[in-house]
């Protein structure tokens, strides 16, 4: 502890580097949070516990005074205080341990309930089988019934996916085991793009994230960005006819599989046309 955060900070917004974090897309989304709200940092955790060095290993680098140093692995917690306080964040930028995952999730979510903390959102992203020309897929999921409600409004849905966990779904688990309530959202990146960051998908998390919290931040840099990522994937596989086909035929899958939502018919309509439908099959008895 650096020094002592406000009381109330209701929202807790998190992202944790490596497996969970694709082309470093949620990762992102924090450091960016961070820098436009200029938070504060006021607490970290020490990463000699959490991690097999052997495995995910430090960085060193020689700093500006010509000193070589090393960089350990960092989680930082940071908090942002405004005039209204059902606004305040805790945002909570880490690295996914190898070791003591429970102890880890105590670590983090006792820091959430002694700052006041109601609601988590946890962003994290993946690689999947899916075009960088369409709309970015976020998949996610709930804890508590309200925030699943708002989930899937926005269009959130679960991915079904069963198999390894990363450390955000022991997160949710230990929350709810507390009572906190705790959502996911997760942005699937194009398997063939290697380069990282992936501003594109940094950008629909943070739309998501903006429908799911009120925060005071204009991502227009951050839309920008995802503009010319966009652009500069397609000229470089422009010139790689077989990645091009691949693209395409990925393109055509996508579209089957999660049609947008402007080329749905309405609700709405879809219904009265069924009343319709089924009046005309069975009309009214006129003997009641």
């Amino acid at each position: 502890m650096h020094r002592t955060p406000p009381a109330k900070l209701p929202t807790m917004v998190l992202a944790l580097a490596g497996w969970p974090d694709a082309a470093e897309s949620a990762t992102t989304v924090v450091k960016y949070l961070v820098r436009k709200l200029k938070a504060t940092k006021f607490a970290d955790i020490d990463p000699d516990e959490f991690y097999e060095f052997s495995l995910n290993r430090p960085q060193t680098k020689i700093n500006a005074r010509g000193e070589r140093e090393i960089v350990w692995q960092a989680n930082n917690f940071y908090f942002y205080s405004p005039e209204d306080e059902s606004q305040g964040l805790l945002l909570y930028s880490g690295t996914e341990p190898n070791l003591k995952w429970r102890s880890y999730c105590k670590l983090v979510l006792d820091m959430a309930e002694s700052c006041g903390v109601q609601r988590v959102i946890s962003l994290g992203a993946l690689l999947d089988a899916v075009p960088h020309t369409r709309e970015v897929r976020i998949t996610g999921r709930a804890n508590e019934p309200s925030l699943a409600r708002k989930l899937e409004d926005m269009g959130v849905r679960e991915s079904g996916y069963q198999g390894p966990c990363g450390i955000t779904t022991a997160l949710m688990d230990a929350a709810g085991t507390r009572g906190m309530a705790m959502g996911s959202l997760c942005a699937h990146n194009p398997h063939y793009v290697t380069s990282a960051p992936n501003p594109k998908a940094s950008y629909a998390l943070l739309t998501r994230l903006l429908e799911t919290v009120t925060i005071d931040v204009d991502p227009a840099d951050m839309r920008a960005s995802a503009s010319t990522y966009e652009v500069d994937v397609n000229k470089a596989i422009s010139a790689k006819a077989d990645v091009h086909d691949y693209v395409r035929r990925l393109e055509r899958s996508f579209d089957v599989l999660y049609p947008r939502e402007a080329d749905l018919p309405n609700a709405s309509v879809v219904v009265e046309e069924i009343e319709e439908f089924l009046k005309k099959r069975n009309p009214p008895n006129p003997g009641g």
